[in-house]
Parts: C-alpha cells; structure tokens; sequence
C-alpha cells in the first residue's frame, strides 16, 4: 500500500511537470504565432529537439549497453549459497551487498530497470545537450570567414562554429564515460567479481568477463580523451599565458607538443586496454590511467612554466613578436578597427569669424543641454501626469523646414509604479492603464530666457510646431517601462490620456494580441497565475491579451542568440512613433583576439530591430549580409530577417551609429591604436579616454558625443559620432576618433591624429583653467553660496575647420526639486576662455562676430506692467491650486506653463528697470 501511494504521488508530480511544460511551451508558440514568427519558434524547438536528441540517443546507447552487459554478468554471480564453507569467512564481510545485487539482477525487474536508468542518463545529458542548440545549429549551418588563422591557415569558421561543438560533445562524453566507467567497477568491486573463488568453477569467467568489460570501456574513455586533447590543442588559440592574447610561444612549442603526446599516449593506453581483454591483468586498469593523469599533470604543468620563465621572459620581445602582431591584427579585425581610416589633424589656431560663419550648421546645432539634467526638466514641466515618465533622451538628426537639425527626443511612457498606491487595482494596470502618451522634441541649441529647453513637440496629446515631426498615434504600448501585461478591446475603456474636461477613452485599435477565447483565457490565467483574468466580466471574446511589450525583453525573446543595446531610440516616422534598437552578433571564439567584458571577442552590428511603438511589429533588418555570423542566422531562420533595401527610407534616414559599439571600440582602440610590436610591447604610446569635471562628480570619462558637422576635407555637414583621446598618463589630447552614419559612409571610422610635436589642450585642461579664471570661479562659487547647486556639464569638443572649439553649459538648480536652468556658456579657444549667457555671446567676445539677442518670450497680451503681471501670476497661482486639489493634473500642467512665461516677462521688466536707473556716462 506504501509503495502504491509513493508511486502515485511520483505520477502525479511527473505528470504535473510535463503539463506545466506544455504548458509553457503553447503559450509561447500561440505568442510567437500571433506576432507572425510562429516558424522562429518551431525552428528553434525543433534544433532544441535534435541537438538534445542527438546527444541524448548516444548517451543512452553508451549506458544502455554498459548495463545491460553488467546486468547478463552479474545474473551469472554465484550467489552465497553456492560457494564452499573455506569462502564463507572472505562473503561475510560482502555477503549483503553481494547477495542483494547478485538476487537484485536476476529479479523480473532488472531489464526495466536499467532501461530506466538509461533513459535517466539520456534525459538529463538530452536536455543539457538542447541549451546548446545554437552550438548546433552554427554547426550545421556554418559559413567560412574566407580568413586563415595564422598558424595552421584553418578558415576562422572552423574555430567560431565548429570547435564549441565538438567541445560539447567532447565534454559530454567524457563524462558519461567516466560516470560509467567508474560506476560499473564500483559495482563489480562490490559483488566481489575482483576476487577469484577458484572453488566455484564459474568464478574465473566471470571475472575474465568484468575485465573484458572494464578494458573495452576504458579503451572508450581514453579515445574520446584523446579528441579532449585535440581540442585542447585547438583552444591554444585563446591562450591568456603570453604577453598579448592567443597563442604564444610557449604555447607553441611547450603545451601544444605537450598535447599531441598526450593524444599518442591516450591512444596507447586504449590500445593497451584492447589487448589487455586477453590478457585479463587487473592492475592494468588502474595503472593506465594513473600514469596518464600523473604524466598529463607533471609534465603538462613544469615544462611549459620552464620553457616560460628561462626561455621566453629573458627575451619576451624576440620570442613573442609574431604572437603580438596576431593579436593586433586579429583584435582589429574583430572589433572593426582594421579598416579605420587614419588622418592627421594639425590644430591650429587661426579660426575666424568667416570660419565660423562658414560652417553655420556646426555652430548651429552644438548641443547645449546636457541629457541628464535635461531628463529632470522633462519630469517636473512636461510628465503633467504622476504616472508619466521619461526615462531617457536620445539624439537624432530631421530634416525641419529644409534645415537639417539636431533634436533631443524622450518618449513619455507610462509607469504604473506611479499610480498612488490606492489605484494599483488589476483593473487599473492590466485594463484601463495601458500605455504612454507621445514625446516631447526639444532642439539641442535653444533655450528659454529662464534657461529651460525650448519644444518642437509637447504636451498631451502631442503639438509640434513642425509637421515633419507631428505625432497623429502617440499612444506607447510598446517601449521600455511597459514591463506588464494588458487586456485590449474589453467592455470597459482604457484612459487615453486626462484633459481640463476628465478622462479621454480609447479602445485599442492594433495588431498585437492573442485573442482570448475560452481556453487561451484559461492557459494565460494559469501561466499568469491568476484567476482574475479568467473570472474577469469586462473581457469578451473580442479581447485581446498584448504580453512581452517591454521591447528590450521582446527581442530578447524572439531571437536569444543576438546581444543588444541597452539603449533603444525613439524615431518619428510617418507621424508615427518607432523604436530602434541595435542588435550584434558576437561570439568568444575569434582567435588572437583581445576579450572586452564576459568574454566578448568578437562583435559586429549586423542588425537593426525596428518595433512599431503601438503595433508591436517588430523587424530584424540585416544590416551587414558580408558578417559570417548574420549570414549563419540567416541560414538558420531563412525567414526571420528582411534586406536592409526594405526598410523604409524615412526609417533609414535615423539609422545611428551605436554608441555601445563606439564605446567598445574606444576602449579596445586605446591600446590598439599602436600596430607597431615594438610600441606595443612596452606600451609606451597607450591612450586613456579623456576627462572632464561633470556636476559635482569630480573627474569622468567624457562621454562620446554626436555632432551634427563637417568633417575635414568634407564638403557637407553629416551626423557623426565623436571621442577625444589623450596620453595614458597625461592630459593633453592626442586624438579624436569620429563614427560616420549617414547615406553611403555608415559605419566607416576616421582617426584624427594632432601633431605629437605640440600642445594641444585637453578637456580636464580647459576645466582646471575654468577653476583657475579668478572672474569664473568667482561667479560659480558666489552661486554655490546663494544656496543654488551649480552643474557644470559635459565639456564637448567640437572641431572647425583645422581648429578646436571647447563648449561647456552651466546650469543652476535652485533646490533638490527645483529646474536645472541653462544661466552660462564656458567658451574656449586657443589661450582664451569666456563665459557668457549665450553661445553667440561667448564666440562674438573671441572671435569678434555680431552678438546673438538673448531669447526673449513672446510678450503676454493685455499684461504690460510689473504690477500686471504680478496680478496675473497670483490668478494663475490660484488656478494651479485648484486644478491640483481636484486632480486635473493636464491643468496644472497648463497653468504651470503660463506661469512659467510671466515669471520671464517679469524677468525681463526687471532687467529694463535696473538698466534705465543705471547713471549714464
């Protein structure tokens, strides 16, 4: 009765597993299906089933028949009963195992049992086998590189898609084999088999018999070892061991011999295991292999350290010369550093207002707001809703009014987190909360006369003051705070967004959704674990369930094998709204090539996702059919990615360079700019990124920066990518490097290298003269004692013509909640350094051009006096008050707008007040 109920509730429990994984997995294909890659999910459960069923079939026919074998032999064991009185003293000490595993494989379930245990071995081994399915499916699918390794002249395709498969398969037999191995001499030992009872006459074949057995099975073991060393040969490649990564000398001529030894001796290890089935020694079974691991140990350890330190350290240079050149070469190739274009810059000091005026784009499109402060303001006067948020800003470049111009984008996306505690019902954030509202546009040069960003787009819904850029579908159900799940189409309405009048309703209108019939509502309730989604009454059979909308986890789902930015964009389009996000493929494979972060060697940004921010459509755009690596998924799933040709051209026009890859870029170009071994070796030419004093965080990194500019010897203004290097030890800059991205030049890098005979300065130069400008830091410091927090922000470096402009906001926050204004420019050039209100204000004082107006606002009408403008502010003050009490948050935020632009008209009354009392001359 015991036994029944364990072997009930065992059932059960496997059975209840197995549904759950069902379960799971019809979830995910009726997701799959219904964003139209139903073929991606089928593809890849199927490559899961193969590679795991491949795997698993040869590990169950490796157990199957190593038990079954011992099974047939210990069913031939004599038992206790049939030995003679002179063994009885020697069974004793045995006699329970013995007789429990003698009787235990002559019983009716033996058979069965061994097949279970088999099956066992093949399910776990087949599952593990089916995380690799990629390993596999590379494998299969494999598309040479057309490059030779330096060594051997193998394709790199071999090494990237071949040797981690063989790896898997390696590992996963030799530990079977081993498993095996060790747990059928246990066995043997245990029943006895090792000791000859010459008084029973079947003792000594059963004995012949187990060390047959034993001797095929390490034979077995000690072949697939032998493929371990030959890997292991191969894996040289990513060697750590030299002065730069892959193989070195030492590798070469000590482990790699080493390993091809250890091959022969392997081998004749198992020969000696074959012959031993004749000559039945015993002691050969564990002399074999404790003189293989004593010899691999010993010598695979001391000879290659020798070779090291007496051989290679006295003369590194001479001996690992040809090991570094590889990996400059190798790590170039790797990160896309190989074809980088390389120009001197000389600059000089000679600008000129004609310069400048000449190049009117540049000068015109310098960004003044920096993106974190820029994200507060954005906050406090345009989330006008408390559960609003702009998380991000993002750089782009339109075309407005025929001028092309750099603009600052933020999308306005719901966070649910924000409701007040007592919304946070189901119904509120799975049924009537369901999505974001529009964007807010701000050009990167423009500011209010308080310092604020002024807006090409604001507001719910969303105005633009331009119609390249008009939003008609603002509504976000698709973007990075939309972590939740929802249902769409119910009986009940979703807020659109609150006016003065109350809440605006919509129904959605998109393609994303599984439709929720009967049993979908049951299969989600479960898979969501809860019950509210099937009792619910507001749901019909029109209502559809949009899961999956965080885009990053989106495609993190639908194509796993891919590694993406964590910095997806927002893009008006056809006044709609899309996000971009970059995708790469990468691998840790690539011989000689130096690791960045997890092992990462290798990376290319050979695709574009594209997400409709209300449908959800999502698009993999191969950007680069030449990588081998896109090109491998591309055979793999023959319909998951669209030609780069199909993408809209309105989409194209906002493809960007990513600056993750830029910062990778950067960081592997700071040693391997030098492509020299000798200065490579003693690396004394290495760069650091360069630094600047940001807010009050003391010295950081200078961000890269995109600039809307001309290049040298460039006749048009295009959207780049910048850095700015400098010495390793030192602060004067060395270089630039600059990204290109638009129309034909996409992706091409240009090294710009300054003279080595001169100074020039860098950005922690420029900020220690700023400290060091007694008028400067006077005014910094009499503001840090007003009680405002002063943020000096990014220094960028913008170069014209031959020369360098240095450009740095300063911004004032009144309190912890108060608005990040824009009060000052720092403008430097040559041995001069201003700070003024404006960025004409600061280039006319250096280079003598006409003052730039401050901005003014548009005056109010019917308010012409302080005293007026007084009155009007305490009315709107009033108004404020009571569109808060009531909750009208899309009034308040209205009202705060226009109190906003009193307070600039009385700023400016003021102004003209204090200059008609000032004493004239």
């Amino acid at each position: 009765m015991r036994n029944r109920l364990i072997t009930i509730i065992a059932a059960i429990v496997i059975i209840s597993a197995l549904l759950f994984q069902f379960l799971a997995l019809y979830t995910d294909w009726v997701w799959f299906d219904s964003v139209n890659f139903g073929s991606l999910f089928t593809q890849t459960l199927m490559l899961k089933i193969l590679a795991g069923g491949a795997i698993g079939l040869i590990v169950f026919i490796l157990v199957y028949t190593n038990l079954s074998f011992a099974r047939r032999l210990l069913s031939r064991t004599p038992s206790y009963n049939d030995f003679s009185d002179e063994n009885i003293e020697f069974l004793n000490k045995r006699v329970t195992t013995a007789d429990y595993i003698s009787e235990f494989v002559k019983g009716k379930y033996a058979k069965l049992i061994v097949f279970a245990a088999a099956l066992f071995f093949a399910i776990v081994s087949g599952f593990s086998g089916s995380q690799n399915w990629m390993d596999f499916a590379r494998f299969i699918n494999m598309t040479p590189f057309g490059v030779p390794d330096p060594l051997f002249g193998t394709d790199l395709g071999y090494y990237i898609f071949r040797l981690p498969f063989f790896s898997v398969i390696h590992s996963t037999l030799i530990s079977v084999s081993f498993i095996v191995a060790i747990g059928i001499a246990a066995i043997y030992y245990f029943v006895g088999l090792f000791q000859k009872f010459q008084s029973h006459p079947g003792s000594e074949r059963t004995f012949n018999s187990a060390i047959s057995h034993l001797s095929i099975l390490g034979a077995f073991t000690l072949l697939v070892q032998s493929l371990g060393y030959r890997l292991d040969a191969d894996h040289l490649m990513y060697s750590p061991r030299g002065v730069a990564f892959g193989a070195s000398y030492t590798d070469l001529y000590a482990s790699r011999p080493i390993f091809f030894l250890m091959i022969f001796l392997a081998i004749a290890g198992a020969i000696l295991f074959l012959i031993n089935i004749r000559l039945k020694r015993l002691r050969l079974l564990v002399i074999v292999p404790v003189v293989l691991i004593a010899f691999s140990t010993i010598v695979g350890s001391f000879y290659p350290a020798i070779i090291e330190r007496f051989v290679v350290t006295p003369n590194a240079l001479e001996k690992e010369s040809p090991y570094i050149e590889n990996n400059i070469n190798f790590t170039r190739q790797a990160y896309g550093l190989s074809g980088m274009q390389e120009k001197s810059f000389p600059a000089t000091t000679n600008l000129t207002q004609k310069d400048l005026e000449a190049n009117a784009m540049t000068v015109d499109n310098i960004r003044l707001h920096d993106l974190r402060p820029l994200i507060d303001t954005y906050n406090q006067i345009e989330a006008i809703r408390p559960y609003y948020d702009f998380l991000d800003v993002d750089i782009d470049r339109y075309v407005i009014d025929g001028r092309l111009r750099q603009l600052m984008i933020s999308p306005r996306e719901l966070n649910v987190d924000k409701l007040d505690a007592s919304a946070q019902t189901w119904i509120n954030i799975h049924l009537k909360y369901t999505h974001g509202q529009g964007a807010v546009v701000s050009p990167v040069n423009q500011a209010s006369a308080q310092g604020l960003p002024t807006f090409f787009v604001q507001q719910i819904p969303p105005k633009s003051t331009a119609p390249e850029i008009a939003i008609e579908q603002p509504d976000i159900y698709f973007g990075e705070l939309t972590d939740h799940y929802i249902i769409t189409n119910t009986d009940t309405p979703e807020i659109d967004y609150t006016s003065a009048d109350g809440p605006i309703t919509t129904y959605y209108a998109g393609s994303d959704g599984i439709k929720l019939s009967f049993l979908n509502k049951i299969l989600y309730s479960i898979r969501m674990n809860t019950y509210k989604l099937l009792l619910n009454q507001d749901i019909n059979s029109e209502s559809k369930l949009l899961i999956n909308r965080n885009i990053k986890e989106r495609v993190q789902k639908l194509a796993p094998f891919l590694l993406y930015d964590a910095d997806p964009y927002l893009v008006i389009h056809d006044n709609r709204l899309f996000w971009i996000i970059d995708a790469y493929t990468y691998t840790d494979h690539y011989p000689y090539s130096e690791p960045y972060q997890d092992g990462l060697n290798y990376i290319n940004n050979s695709v574009k996702v594209v997400i409709d921010a209300y449908n959800g459509t999502t698009n993999f755009y191969l950007f680069n059919e030449n990588d081998p690596l896109a090109r491998t998924y591309q055979k793999i799933f023959p319909k998951m990615f669209t030609s780069m040709s199909e993408m809209p051209e309105g989409l194209k026009s906002h493809i960007r360079y990513p600056e993750t890859l830029f910062r990778i870029q950067s960081q592997m170009l700071l040693h391997y700019h030098m492509t020299d071994v000798n200065t490579f070796f003693y690396k004394d030419d290495a760069w650091k990124i360069a630094n600047e004093v940001y807010a009050q965080s003391g010295q950081v990194q200078v961000d890269p920066t995109y600039l809307l500019m001309r290049l040298p010897d460039e006749e048009e203004e295009e959207f780049i990518l910048m850095l700015p290097f400098t010495p390793a030890e030192r602060n004067n800059l060395v270089a630039w490097m600059a990204a290109r991205m638009d129309k034909d030049h996409y992706g091409e890098l240009v090294l710009y290298q300054f003279p080595r005979q001169e100074f020039i300065n860098g950005t922690l130069n420029i900020e220690n003269r700023i400290d060091q400008d007694t008028e400067i830091s006077q005014q910094l410091t009499l503001w840090s004692q007003q009680g405002s927090g002063v943020i000096r922000g990014n220094m960028m470096v913008i170069p014209i013509e031959d020369s360098l402009l240095y450009v740095e906001p300063i911004y004032l926050k009144a309190s912890a909640q108060g608005l990040p204004e824009l009060k000052r420019i720092v403008v430097a050039y040559g041995d001069t350094l201003v700070m003024e209100r404006t960025l004409g204000e600061g280039l006319a004082k250096i280079f003598g051009g006409p003052d730039e107006p401050e901005p003014t606002e548009p005056p109010i009408e019917g308010f012409n006096t302080i005293l007026e403008l007084t009155e009007y502010a305490q009315e709107i003050y009033t108004k404020m008050n009571e569109a808060s009490q009531s909750g009208n948050w899309a009034e308040y935020g209205v009202q705060l707008e226009e109190l906003r632009r009193i307070l600039a008209q009385l700023e400016l009354k003021a102004n003209e007040v204090i200059i008609e009392e000032e004493p004239q001359e």
